[in-house]
């Protein structure tokens, strides 16, 4: 019987450390020699499972967004649907989603799906999950919201968190942080409003 695969342990090994140089150098300084020397292996055998420095940026960008998935995940789990927007906004604004590593990364993919479609596609798919997560929260708080507003305060907690942990690496008065479940709870509010939401551009 031959030896076991050691893709299962090899493949994570090489993603993680190709994460880190990213978020370090960026994606233009990521280097398969790099990448080797951050994992701790021959530069040889990054090339054995991946094949070239394009396959392990996907795998990276892939293993960024599923973190950020099980992050969303895991925020509303077991907890009661009423209480779901509250925990999203805990996990958004308490530090838990500000993780430094995948935020560098996703700023770093952000820029490079402005000129790679496959990159853009996956990144999209992370700020469509964060959207449903979002909206579902929100109509589990208002049950009676119109779905049409909902899903724009949704896009609203998406854009107010992306710009906030872009900003809290800047340094950018990361001490107001946690204002931003302030802000978060006030466009839930403005569903109870009477008074319809903009729905287009004024002329």
């Amino acid at each position: 019987m031959g030896r076991p695969s050691l893709a299962t342990t090899r493949r994570p090994q090489i993603v993680e450390a190709a994460q880190r140089v990213i978020a370090s150098r960026g994606i233009t300084g990521m280097t398969m020699a790099r990448i080797a020397t951050e994992a701790g292996v021959q530069t040889s055998l990054v090339s054995h499972y991946f094949g070239s420095k394009r396959a392990v940026l996907l795998a990276t960008v892939q293993h960024a967004i599923e973190g950020y998935e099980a992050m969303l995940d895991e925020a509303v789990a077991g907890s009661h649907p009423e209480n779901h927007f509250e925990e999203l906004l805990e996990v958004s604004f308490g530090g838990h989603l500000l993780h430094k590593l995948y935020g560098a990364v996703i700023d770093e993919i952000r820029a490079a799906g402005n000129f790679d479609n496959e990159v853009k596609v996956a990144l999209r798919g992370l700020y469509e999950v964060f959207h449903q997560t979002y909206l579902e929260a929100i109509l589990d708080a208002r049950p009676d919201a119109d779905p049409e507003d909902a899903s724009r305060i949704a896009y609203g907690m998406v854009c107010l968190f992306q710009t906030a942990d872009s900003l809290d690496r800047l340094g950018f008065r990361r001490r107001d942080i946690g204002d931003g479940r302030v802000l978060a709870r006030a466009l839930l509010a403005s569903l109870d409003d009477t008074a319809p939401p903009p729905t287009g551009h004024t002329t």
